[in-house]
């Protein structure tokens, strides 16, 4: 042990004997012993993107971090249904309302563990109350779940379920990123040219500057909507698709990408997916997905670099 090394150091160094990356565990000892961020992404219909947030969440879980999906369910009172019931040796439908199940605690499972180091993606389920919403009662569920979840995760990245197009308390969230699924981007316009009489449709290629200015309109407007409203400012955006722009047209992508940063939202990075997926709960299954994290990995590394006090080593 190196003379006069801080307690922070020592602690990283004992984590780094047991798989995890040096660095990345001096930072966790010198942001206060393992002070978890909470990251929160943004989408018109964020259920959609789920998996891309598991793929994102399972990259920096290689990277030797701690990283819990906080996701939400809606839970509600039973309410009354017809049902037959025997009435004076006949079967008639009656309402009937059956007693109301407690609403369970939040449950924790493990997506995906390193062997040796202190990578771990875990997915926490909790529920509230939409009788309570209206009072806070949901706030109170969730700040109580988040003090321990900052205690034992260096990242907490709220997912919301099926049933929720998004999360609402954003003002919860320490960061924010905005994702979109665009397919490709936009290289090329058409539209209708007179010809005479006749309409003819008519083809331009777009310049780098022109493409991003239609990112942010046409993908990226929902920011600026009321559902949206946040007091924390968005990081940066993550785009996916089945195209592979950076490989297709790597000097394009550049260009559209510096100017996005420009612009004051810088372009993450690109989730090339050959195929839909759409799994609205994240599993065990693609968090062990080698090639499916992958896809997401350079895109992870981007957003985990503009956090502070959280840093891949390299």
């Amino acid at each position: 042990m190196p003379k006069g090394q801080s307690t922070a150091a020592q602690h990283a160094r004992r984590e780094a004997r047991q798989g995890s990356k040096y660095t990345i565990a001096l930072r966790r000892q010198q942001a206060g012993g393992g002070e978890g961020q909470v990251v929160q992404f943004l989408a018109p219909v964020l259920c959609e993107h789920v998996h891309v947030v598991s793929g994102i969440g399972a990259a920096w879980a290689r990277q030797g971090l701690r990283v819990l999906l906080l996701r939400e369910r809606r839970w509600e009172s039973p309410r009354p249904r017809m049902r037959m019931v025997p009435r004076k040796g006949r079967r008639l439908p009656s309402w009937v309302v059956e007693d109301p199940a407690p609403r369970s605690g939040p449950k924790t499972e493990v997506l995906w563990s390193a062997q040796e180091g202190t990578g771990q993606l875990s997915d926490m389920l909790m529920h509230w109350d939409a009788e309570e919403e209206g009072s806070n009662g949901w706030d109170v569920h969730l700040r109580e779940a988040l003090v321990t979840a900052r205690r034992d995760f260096d990242l907490v990245v709220l997912v919301p379920c099926f049933e929720s197009y998004l999360w609402r308390p954003f003002a919860e969230a320490d960061h924010l990123f905005a994702l979109t699924d665009v397919g490709d981007l936009p290289r090329s316009e058409r539209r209708l040219a007179l010809n005479g009489s006749e309409q003819l449709p008519l083809e331009r290629q777009l310049t780098p500057r022109q493409s991003a200015a239609i990112l942010r309109d046409r993908h990226l407007s929902f920011l600026h909507d009321q559902d949206h409203r946040h007091q924390v400012a968005v990081r940066g955006v993550i785009c996916h698709g089945a195209t592979a722009v950076r490989d297709v047209a790597p000097a394009f992508y550049d260009s559209v990408s510096l100017d996005m940063t420009e612009s004051g939202l810088p372009l993450l990075g690109w989730v090339t997916l050959p195929r839909k997926f759409r799994p609205h709960v994240p599993s065990a299954e693609l968090a062990g997905d080698d090639p499916f994290v992958t896809a997401h990995a350079v895109a992870a590394d981007a957003a985990l670099r503009t956090l502070p006090l959280v840093c891949p080593s390299r």
